[in-house]
């Protein structure tokens, strides 16, 4: 009777960390802004200048690519280096026509 309490028990705490760690936050934790004070205006102002930062960071890169040409036909440029190719589905000019039927006849 003793061994069926001790293997249940380990199961439930098996299960106990299998649901802990399952509902784990992804990334870095990033501290509640301040609500009043001073604080508020300089946390504003630091994520605004951040923001401006990453859009012009964002445009620069996007110079540099159309500078460079490496955008392919189709206006794609490669992720971090990548060397994927894209490929350009053509769209038929005109729709199928039913298996026995010879619309050029």
């Amino acid at each position: 009777m003793n061994r069926i309490y001790a293997t249940s028990r380990k199961m439930a705490v098996m299960a106990g960390c299998l649901v802990l760690a399952a509902c784990g936050i992804r990334g870095p934790l990033e501290p509640a802004p301040p609500l009043f004070g001073s604080a508020r205006a300089q946390y504003e102002a630091q994520k605004r200048a951040e923001e401006a930062a990453k859009r012009a960071e964002a445009v620069a890169r996007a110079e540099s690519e159309k500078a460079a040409g490496t955008k392919d036909a189709a206006g794609n440029s490669p992720a971090n280096g990548s060397t994927r190719q894209t490929r350009q589905i053509p769209i038929p000019a005109d729709p199928p026509t039913p298996a026995g039927e010879n619309p050029r006849h």
